[in-house]
């Protein structure tokens, strides 16, 4: 009788270290996942101008620094009639900002500008920014003219910016963070719409992606085709 009672508590102790590995596996694993998540993000967020947005990334509560009279929306009809300048603008560089389609819906130009913030930099990856619905925000003050001064510069792509134009859109990777084109088509005809108007003024300049001076596929779509230059 006391045999099968000590098999049966080794039984019960086998079982037992069983279950609680299996619990444990359990619960590490999705730790595992959400640490490579995470490098994966800052990869994306400290290079250049490309972030990425997540519930994993933490952000602080409060924005000091954000010029509100900067980050409003602005009326695409109020940038028509810019005169005409050859001598203008080099590049007008197209980017996305690497946020999943969820976390897309709800980034906003205060948000994007407290990101910026937050990595240390003094103003936006961006001088115009294409939120969700298709809103277009100037994120930079520009004067239009022949030059951009360096308040009127944007940190968009290391060793271009100051002859440069940024636009960027909400978006460009999946749940995944993989480079997908999550535009949707308010996105599109805002980004097309700010093109040509930019285009108009500044005929010279080459529209580029992003990923044309960087090691990365920002912004997730053939600008070549679209925006043929």
């Amino acid at each position: 009788m006391k045999r099968i009672e000590a098999l049966i508590g080794i039984f019960f102790i086998l079982v037992t270290s069983v279950v609680f590995t299996i619990l444990l596996l359990n619960k590490i694993e999705p730790n595992k996942e959400k640490e490579v998540i995470t490098d994966e993000m800052e990869t994306l967020i400290n290079s250049e101008a490309c972030l990425a947005i997540d519930t994993l990334f933490k952000l602080p509560e409060q924005l000091s620094k954000a010029d509100s009279s900067i980050l409003q929306k602005i009326d695409l009809d109020s940038l028509y009639g810019l005169t005409e300048d050859s001598e203008g603008i080099s590049y007008i560089f197209i980017h996305c900002t690497a946020t999943p389609p969820k976390s897309a819906t709800k980034l906003d130009s205060t948000l994007l500008m407290r990101i910026f913030y937050e990595r240390g930099w003094d103003r936006s990856g961006y001088q115009f920014f294409i939120d969700y619905y298709g809103e277009v925000f100037q994120m930079v003050k520009l004067n239009y003219d022949d030059k951009l001064s360096f308040n009127e510069m944007a940190w968009g792509a290391a060793g271009y910016n100051d002859r440069s134009i940024h636009i960027s859109y909400a978006g460009g990777v999946d749940g995944n963070l993989k480079p997908k084109d999550t535009r949707t088509p308010e996105q599109s005809l805002t980004l097309n719409n700010v093109v040509k108007i930019l285009k108009q003024r500044y005929p010279s300049a080459k529209i580029l992606p992003h990923s044309a001076v960087s090691a990365k596929a920002c912004p997730s779509f053939d600008v070549y085709s679209e925006f043929p230059n």
